[in-house]
């Protein structure tokens, strides 16, 4: 996508079920873009409880520790981590792309992570519809992309490659 300045932006949040594909399909587009444009076009894919992390990774002692914060606190770091990327500095960059997100948090919030229901403070559906107000406004050449896979693809994944801490 080209800017109102003629420069080339990538924007795009890839969103789908765990072991859909999306971290597979941002690795590949990265790869490709680098080839194809030049420059860095990585992903932040650091949505999904227990991977709130970009390099370095946790350990498994700071996760484990992550892990054990009630939801309240889950919920603060979350919010506050999901404002910070969309601050005029970080999502300002043309190159700014994510796997999950805040969609990733308005539908994993509630069922996993014991916070985001409807009418709760945080309630994560009203802030993904604020998050993609902003976004619109800041940034509406941002790309959507929804990854699916059918039950049978994501249950032989599941079983042949285990993520560690996986939610699904």
């Amino acid at each position: 996508v080209w800017n109102k300045f003629g420069e080339q932006n990538m924007r795009l949040i890839l969103v789908g079920c765990e072991y859909a594909g999306t971290t597979t399909l941002a690795e590949t587009i990265s790869e490709w873009a680098k080839g194809a444009m030049g420059g860095n076009f990585g992903f932040h894919d650091h949505w999904k409880i227990p991977h709130i992390s970009h390099p370095p990774e946790l350990t498994d002692e700071e996760r484990d520790q992550f892990m054990a914060l009630s939801p309240n606190i889950k919920e603060m770091f979350q919010r506050y981590h999901m404002e910070y990327h969309l601050s005029t500095g970080f999502y300002g960059d043309p190159h700014h792309n994510s796997v999950g997100f805040h969609i990733d948090e308005a539908v994993y919030a509630p069922l996993y992570y014991g916070y985001g229901q409807a009418g709760e403070y945080g309630d994560r559906s009203q802030a993904a519809r604020k998050t993609e107000a902003h976004i619109m406004e800041v940034a509406p050449d941002t790309v959507l992309v929804l990854v699916r896979a059918a039950p049978e693809v994501i249950r032989q994944r599941m079983k042949e490659n285990p993520h560690p801490n996986g939610l699904v």
